[in-house]
């Protein structure tokens, strides 16, 4: 998925649009990533390169989605400034996330889980959304439906919600987690 938002922000680049879309995937994915298991070569600097990374994507989606507002029919080369509004709340969100990180140290248990759940659902609901509603032209035309592009467009976000309330809202692992059986020892 990393390697696939790289290619989208090259192919973005090429095409002469924006870059930051395929390099917000790369930032929640990885940052996914480094919650689950740390990279040698990372630490605090990159996650506060990273931190500053969100909060400036954040600034910079809100201005061009009060941009594209100003537009008639609120929209720019078919995206809405509603999506752009939702992507910066997402990423503050994200960079807010970023900095408790940091200022209360590494995530423990159901917190840490739920970071890396979050964040990977939706890296990939902006893969599948992309592909599904922006690129729906590429897709069969039998099967090119449109209430099954938008049910895969958005299943990982639905996906985020149940397994967010299983493991964050629920505060239990149980089922989640299960000891290897090499581990078990006779009683």
């Amino acid at each position: 998925m990393i390697i696939a938002g790289l290619f989208a922000s090259i192919i973005s680049a090429y095409e002469g649009k924006s870059i930051f879309g395929g390099l917000f995937v790369i930032y929640l994915l990885f940052t996914a990533l480094t919650t689950v298991k740390s990279v040698s070569w990372s630490g605090r600097r990159l996650d506060v390169v990273l931190m500053a990374f969100a909060f400036f994507f954040s600034a910079a989606t809100y201005v061009e989605g009060f941009n594209i507002w100003q537009l008639p029919g609120h929209a720019r080369a078919g995206v809405p400034a509603a999506m752009m509004f939702f992507l910066a709340t997402i990423s503050l969100l994200a960079g807010i996330g970023d900095f408790r990180m940091l200022r209360e140290g590494a995530l423990r248990g159901t917190r840490r889980l739920a970071r890396h759940l979050w964040r990977m659902c939706f890296g990939l609901f902006i893969a599948t959304g992309s592909f599904f509603f922006g690129q729906a032209k590429f897709i069969p035309k039998p099967i090119r439906i449109g209430p099954l592009l938008a049910a895969l467009g958005v299943a990982p976000l639905v996906i985020l919600l149940y397994w967010m309330w299983r493991v964050r809202l629920r505060r239990r692992l149980a089922g989640i987690i299960v000891r290897p059986e090499s581990v078990i020892t006779p009683s």
